[in-house]
């Protein structure tokens, strides 16, 4: 009973989901075994345990995890940098707008 509650103490259910019917869950049953995320996993997942510590037994279905993991930041770096070209272009473009209003001599030489 101690045991029980040690591991109490460290280990706490932050969220449930449960399956919508037993087709759904024999399917995420099969993708486990295959040591492979179910897509309703990964949902629940990013949803509940971004930036959470997740411990996996099986070794094949934590890195393909943390594959998907390292995957959606990938993309969102990415993303990231999309929009701080698109940012820095607007700028670039009003500073020589404004500059072409109040220098135009600087304007000419620049093209």
């Amino acid at each position: 009973m101690s045991d029980h509650k040690k591991y109490k103490q460290v280990v706490k259910l932050k969220a449930f989901s449960k399956f919508d019917n037993t087709a759904e869950a024999l399917t995420a049953t099969t993708c486990l075994i295959e040591s492979r995320p179910y897509k309703g996993l990964r949902k629940f997942l990013k949803y509940h345990c971004d930036g959470e510590t997740l411990g996996v037994a099986d070794s094949k279905l934590g890195n393909a995890i943390k594959d998907m993991l390292v995957d959606t930041m990938i993309t969102q770096a990415v993303g990231l940098l999309d929009d701080l070209d698109k940012e820095l272009n607007t700028y670039a473009m009003r500073v020589r707008e404004w500059y072409g209003w109040h220098f135009l001599s600087l304007l000419n030489g620049a093209r």
